[in-house]
């Protein structure tokens, strides 16, 4: 019956003005970057696209249609012919391999890319603010010089597809033994994905050797992790990153200097998703970072493994993750100090020989268990806490655990559901300011103030330690939608 109801077959000649100015597709299957004739069922719509070549734009179509949009749909009543016309254009090309000191300069954007970029060992590409650098399908940035973008707040620098050709994603920036330190100030990247070699390049960013120094970059990708690095020195402040898909938003390994400084990282409901995982690491920093959101099974905010030693994790919030809020094991070792951790399955797991933490003023809200020592699996041996200066409030399941294998010491500290073992320990509410919206500061009749333990350092006044991470409240900077009801059988009728 459906056959029967066409009015029959005839043909549409399709052409372009300029040979290899553009590309013309129907249904979008690729059919000519010059001339060629197909057949087509008659008074069926039929969708055609143009796409210019680089160094060309799309103008109009003549023919059985006049239109401007480089998108259109028609039909076809008879033999019919349509023609792209695209016309040059001037553009900024950025060469495809870069032997001396290069400015793209801020006139002269937007660039664009036709393929590969290599930075040859020597060479500095030096990138104005304000420029944006349209990349092609799956090319990649090979830096074994020097990369130094030059963003700013007002005007940062972009790489993006060049979704004018149809690039729908681009490839990735790969540092490789480079021979310079390279600066990435003020940097979006959109729409990266890997390396041409996947193995070795799997992230967005991958430096392998590199010095590298990241300040407000801002890194969201729905393709592969953010960024790797391996050795090197690598430094990461006040940036953004964001992924939808499992791995670790950024991974550091055998780092000589490795530091991750006020940034935000957003998670996902994919499995075994950490927001920073650190490998390998001698006396590496993490501090100030906010951490959101990583609801898969086995992920954690901050992932400690493979013989870390001395990391100082201070001053972090973590929020809502399905494992641990921070992760130490594989004999790795730690100061965890003044970090809040809300909302998490465990706020601190630590597990296997040798492993180590020194927990100090730390605030545990709403976990299921706030500070874990155990062993996890078996003959790996269990870990070793010392907990000193901590609130332990509103735990779901039990304030801490600790297996015959581990070690868990508590002094001066707080919980308001159990009492906990271990000398000068409290059994009440902490009096927080307003937990439920993470105001976690101490009402003037806390029995945190001035409590801790007398030996410790004092707060920054210069009065006794007290219990509990010092956090200013900083009210959210726009208005919180609250959902009070939820109709979920309306009345027939009522959407």
């Amino acid at each position: 019956m459906l056959f029967r109801s066409l009015s029959g077959i005839t043909r549409l000649h399709i052409s372009v003005n300029k040979p290899k100015a553009g590309k013309v597709f129907t249904e979008n299957i690729f059919i000519t970057d010059s001339f060629a004739t197909g057949k087509y069922f008659k008074n069926l719509e039929l969708v055609i696209k143009a796409i210019p070549n680089l160094g060309y734009r799309f103008v109009s179509w003549e023919g059985i249609s006049n239109s401007t949009n480089p998108e259109i749909s028609v039909s076809l009543p008879s033999e019919s012919y349509i023609t792209a016309i695209f016309a040059p254009v001037e553009i900024s090309i950025v060469p495809d391999t870069i032997f001396t000191n290069l400015v793209l300069r801020t006139d002269n954007s937007p660039y664009y890319t036709c393929k590969d970029i290599v930075i040859k060992p020597g060479a500095v590409l030096q990138i104005e603010r304000g420029v944006e650098v349209r990349m092609a399908q799956s090319a990649n940035i090979f830096v074994y010089g020097s990369l130094l973008v030059h963003g700013t707040n007002e005007s940062p620098v972009i790489f993006r597809p060049d979704s004018e050709t149809g690039a729908k994603n681009w490839g990735a920036i790969c540092f490789e033994n480079a021979s310079g330190a390279s600066a990435l100030n003020y940097l979006k990247i959109e729409g990266a994905s890997k390396g041409r070699d996947f193995l070795r390049y799997f992230s967005s960013l991958t430096a392998y050797n590199s010095d590298l120094k990241m300040d407000h970059l801002e890194i969201e990708t729905d393709l592969v992790q953010p960024f790797y690095s391996e050795y090197g020195n690598i430094e990461i402040k006040n940036s953004h990153f964001k992924s939808n898909i499992a791995g670790d938003l950024i991974n550091l390994k055998y780092s000589v200097s490795a530091l991750v400084q006020n940034c935000i990282f957003y998670g996902n409901d994919a499995i075994d998703a950490d927001a920073i995982d650190y490998d390998q690491i001698l006396n590496g920093q993490i501090i100030g970072n906010k951490i959101y959101g990583f609801f898969g099974f086995n992920s954690d905010g901050i992932d400690l493994g493979e013989g870390d030693k001395n990391i100082l994790i201070k001053d972090n919030a973590i929020y809502n993750c399905f494992d641990k809020g921070i992760s130490i094991g594989q004999a790795s070792t730690a100061l965890v100090y003044n970090n809040i951790f809300v909302n998490c399955g465990e706020g601190i797991g630590i597990k296997d020989d040798g492993s180590y933490a020194l927990v100090d003023r730390n605030t545990f809200y709403g976990n299921k268990v706030a500070v874990a020592s155990f062993e996890k699996n078996w003959g790996d041996g269990g870990g070793n806490i010392d907990m000193v200066n901590c609130i332990v409030a509103n735990s779901i399941d039990s304030p801490v655990f600790v297996d015959r294998l581990s070690v868990l010491n508590i002094q001066y500290s707080i919980s308001d559901t159990e009492e906990l073992d271990g000398e000068n320990n409290l059994l009440a509410s902490p009096e927080m300011t307003n937990p439920e919206w993470n105001d976690f500061s101490l009402l003037s009749n806390s029995p945190c103030i001035d409590a801790g333990n007398p030996f410790s350092s004092p707060d920054a006044d210069g009065s006794r330690a007290d219990i509990g991470a010092g956090f200013a409240f900083v009210p959210p900077q726009a208005s919180t939608v609250i959902i009070t009801e939820i109709c979920y059988s309306p009345a027939p009728g009522v959407n």
